[in-house]
């Protein structure tokens, strides 16, 4: 009974379970069925979205190969797609993109983060269209796949719209960089946002800087400010009263003031403003010229210094006051008189054939030189510029004239100096070889003088002999003042002194020359040697006596003088305090071929026999060598005047020293030094008689030898200044670092100038000039010997 009872409950209680399982069953069937149900309707939103979107979308694994392709691709790409399945993606992108989507899909699946590229995919047809792509890397989904989701737009449409906007940009881009004008791009804020080439030009500033934020307002001058802002308001306002075109000056990075002509719109659509400026400082530049020559021109023209005139069909149409001025002929006079009758003669056919060229479009020089007439009949050179131009519509010449006749004479002075120091050069080294000549005979007869009897026949040939050798030296005397000068002995001296001495010498002589003086009471000091300034006198002195040839008067004038550099450049010497000596006879005058060539040694007007022609070339060396000059004015029949200047000296005047004379005997060894043999042997016959040792060289190395190895017994050297190799000063040197007191007399053919006086500023002890007789040789050994 339990059991029976027990197997009921248990009964009951299976059955109800058992109900309530169906029951939960069906629920969950019903669940089911409502979720495949979903899921059913969810499909068909999927395949129906899938259907009929435009983008494809694609499963692509690890390897590559298609795994899954929408059934967009059909009417995007043409291809149906299970033929793609299982197919190699790259067979539809393009070459050129192939590595590009292989590193694209690379670096997703590093990151495995979604991106985006563009690339292209090969259409059914063959071409090619641009696709956006968006790819997802999935590690692995349900299928078992690894790889990428990828979602395709065709963006071809887009992409031709860019390129053409691109092209369009490139357009504007070259349009914007090589207008002529500097144009910019500015915003409301009036900020520089784009700047061409030719911004950067006109500013200065380079594109990053123009672009870097400069605001318009900074390159406008402040004056000109106001007015370009009151324009930008009117403009915002109402543009149709604001001017599109105006004119301010701007300041460039350099702070340079540049005038502008500016244009300004707007540009549709925006809020930006294209202005467009344009450089017109020179255009400014020649308007204010032109508005100021139309007001000043005549005044430039009238104050010119160089005569200006228009000629035209062989007449002057124009011509300014100096034009007048230079030919002495009133305006009316000069627009009647043919332009060629105011050349020269001897000028007129070169003129004319420069102007025939001209006219017929050769191209000789536009600058050259003539001689006009002036209505006085007055000769000038003149400069002349030509240039052709259009008068009243009609060719014409316009002429620019300098009068340059005192630049003509300077330059004719600064070429006689050059010729008369290469002259000069010459006759020098003719008195060299020649008082070598005369040492050799000299030294000879004055030996033969002190051996020979008195009463001997030759004695007097002999004496005959060396008047004849002092009358040659005299002559090369002359010779190396027309070089140099020859200044022996110079020392400060009161011109009128010299003048009066000089002049009282040639008076006695000349008495019917009638002599006038006036000499400055303050005279400046000059240094000269007074026995060459008196040579100099006698040879002027002599040359006006001869001009006169009955009788005449000489005018004597002295007077301080300070000359400025335009009167002492031609002759090479410095401005300053000078001291002038005018002698004026009233002589036969000399026309201007013989003016020329009065200080051309040789030159005389003499028949042959009656003058060397040296005296005035000597007095013209030594005035140059004391640091003067000499000026001639001259007229025919009319006379003659030199103008003598000696730079004035601060130094007070000395009183000339009487040499002393006699024969002086000494004792020494003496070292001669002399490439010539001759010189040698003569001058050691001398010392000898003059009871000194002798010792000779024939070469500056020789003598360097020679007193090396006799230094303590030579006394004295006698040093030839010109040799071979090794020169006198070049000697001397030597000598003097071997005994810094060693004394040396210096001899040279030359004069004590040039050369010999640098030799001499270096502490030589004396200087004797060839030739010299005995006498001379003692009196300087022995001044020398002496000397403490």
């Amino acid at each position: 009974m339990e059991d029976s009872t027990e197997n009921k409950k248990r009964s009951g209680i299976d059955q109800g379970g058992y109900v309530r399982q169906i029951t939960e069953l069906g629920l969950i069937v019903a669940e089911q069925e409502k979720v495949i149900a979903r899921l059913e309707e969810s499909w068909k939103t999927f395949r129906l979205v899938e259907d009929s979107m435009h983008d494809v979308i694609r499963l692509i694994d690890q390897e590559g190969f298609i795994r899954y392709a929408s059934p967009s691709h059909m009417k995007v790409l043409g291809y149906a797609p299970e033929t793609l399945l299982g197919k190699p993606l790259s067979d539809m992108i393009h070459p050129e993109d192939r590595e590009t989507v292989k590193a694209f899909h690379a670096r997703n699946q590093d990151t495995s983060a979604v991106d985006k590229m563009d690339y292209r995919l090969r259409h059914a047809d063959g071409h090619y269209l641009w696709f956006e792509m968006t790819s997802h890397f999935v590690s692995v989904n349900e299928a078992g796949i690894t790889g990428y989701v990828v979602c395709e737009r065709d963006i071809s449409e887009r992409k031709q719209t860019d390129e053409a906007l691109q092209q369009s940009e490139n357009r504007y881009r070259a349009i914007f960089e090589t207008t002529g004008s500097a144009t910019l791009i500015i915003n409301e804020e009036g900020t520089v946002i784009l700047a061409n080439h030719e911004a950067q030009e006109l500013t200065g500033y380079s594109k990053e800087e123009l672009e870097g934020g400069k605001k318009w307002q900074m390159f406008v001058h402040p004056e000109d400010l106001p007015r370009i802002e009151e324009y930008n308001r009117l403009r915002s306002a109402d543009p149709a009263k604001a001017p599109r075109r105006y004119e301010f000056r701007m300041i460039d990075s350099l702070g340079r003031e540049k005038y502008i002509l500016n244009t300004v719109a707007r540009i549709p659509g925006t809020a930006l403003t294209i202005s467009s400026s344009m450089d017109i400082t020179d255009l400014k530049t020649a308007e204010s010229s032109l508005r100021e020559s139309e007001q000043k021109y005549r005044l430039l023209i009238e104050k010119a210094n160089d005569a200006i005139l228009i000629a035209q069909d062989g007449f002057i149409k124009f011509l300014n006051q100096k034009a007048t001025s230079l030919m002495g002929y009133s305006d009316d006079d000069m627009t009647r008189i043919k332009f060629t009758e105011m050349i020269h003669p001897d000028d007129r056919q070169m003129v004319l054939e420069r102007h025939r060229r001209r006219s017929q479009g050769e191209s000789p020089p536009s600058l050259y030189q003539f001689r006009v007439i002036t209505k006085s009949q007055n000769e000038l050179v003149v400069e002349m510029n030509a240039i052709q131009i259009t008068w009243e519509g009609k060719p014409a010449v316009l002429c620019f004239l300098r009068d340059i006749t005192a630049d003509k004479k300077i330059e004719e002075r600064l070429m006689h100096v050059q010729k008369m120091e290469a002259i000069g050069t010459l006759a020098g080294g003719i008195a060299h070889d020649f008082n070598n000549l005369l040492m050799g005979i000299q030294g000879h007869a004055s030996l033969m003088l002190l051996e020979i009897d008195p009463s001997h026949p030759h004695r007097e040939r002999l004496k005959s002999i060396e008047e004849q050798i002092r009358s040659g030296a005299n002559l090369t005397r002359q010779l190396l003042s027309i070089a140099s000068g020859g200044e022996y002995s110079v020392r400060p001296a009161d011109l009128n002194a010299v003048i009066e001495k000089t002049i009282s010498m040639f008076a006695r002589a000349r008495k019917e020359v009638t002599i006038f003086k006036k000499f400055a009471a303050d005279l400046w000091t000059v240094e000269v040697d007074q026995g060459q300034i008196e040579q100099v006198l006698l040879n002027i002195f002599v040359n006006a006596w001869q001009a006169m040839p009955k009788e005449g008067e000489l005018y004597l004038v002295t007077q301080n003088m300070v000359l400025d550099d335009d009167f002492v450049i031609p002759y090479h010497l410095k401005s300053g305090r000078y001291v002038r000596l005018s002698i004026t006879d009233t002589g036969v005058g000399m026309d201007e071929r013989t003016k020329a060539r009065i200080f051309e040694p040789f030159f005389t007007t003499k028949e042959i026999g009656r003058g060397t022609g040296l005296g005035l070339a000597s007095a013209y060396g030594i005035i140059k060598s004391h640091g003067g000059f000499i000026e001639v004015t001259s007229e025919k029949n009319l006379g003659t005047t030199f103008r003598i200047y000696l730079p004035a000296s601060s130094k007070q005047v000395q009183k000339e020293e009487t040499p002393s004379v006699g024969l002086k005997k000494g004792k020494g060894t003496v070292l001669i030094v002399d490439d010539e043999k001759l010189n040698i042997a003569v001058t050691a016959d001398m010392l000898e008689v003059l009871g000194y040792k002798v010792i000779s060289a024939g070469s500056g190395q020789e003598a360097v030898y020679r007193y090396n190895e006799m230094k303590e017994e030579i006394c004295l050297v006698i040093l030839d200044m010109v040799m071979p190799g090794m020169g006198g000063g070049e000697t001397f040197d030597t000598l003097k670092d071997i005994n810094p007191e060693i004394k040396v007399i210096l001899t040279s053919g030359y004069s004590l100038d040039g050369q010999a006086k640098g030799i001499m500023s270096r502490g030589c002890s004396a200087f004797l000039q060839k030739p010299f007789s005995i006498n001379n040789l003692s009196q300087k050994l022995r001044q020398v010997l002496d000397e403490a």
